[in-house]
């Protein structure tokens, strides 16, 4: 693809010493390579809109991602707490399973510490 920069008195030159049957074919060339070029720029900068629409995308998920395992963790650590104050009030540990949501195994090894 060639694009050509010329100064405006360099091109008033070139087009004074043109052809009338060279005009045409110097047009149609000078337009393709615009379009050429115009849709390569178009390009470009949808393919970097998309890529940084995805990033923020694929960010989004992750933030949101380690803000639910988070909540997770805080559930599970607030369950086994529950768990060990009920042990020490004397609870069996099927009522304490039942209460805290967590399995018999699970209270057996918190008792067990």
């Amino acid at each position: 693809m060639y694009v050509y920069h010329y100064d405006e008195q360099t091109l008033r030159q070139i087009i004074r010493e043109v052809r009338p049957e060279e005009e045409e074919k110097m047009m149609s060339q000078f337009a393709q390579d615009i379009e050429r070029k115009v849709k390569s720029q178009f390009a470009q900068e949808i393919e970097r809109k998309v890529k940084s629409q995805l990033a923020q995308e694929i960010e989004r998920k992750v933030r949101q991602g380690a803000l639910q395992e988070g909540k997770e963790e805080g559930l599970r650590e607030k369950a086994v707490e529950i768990a060990r104050a009920l042990l020490d009030k004397g609870m069996d540990i099927g009522e304490v399973s039942e209460i805290s949501g967590l399995s018999e195994e699970e209270i057996r090894k918190l008792s067990a510490h």
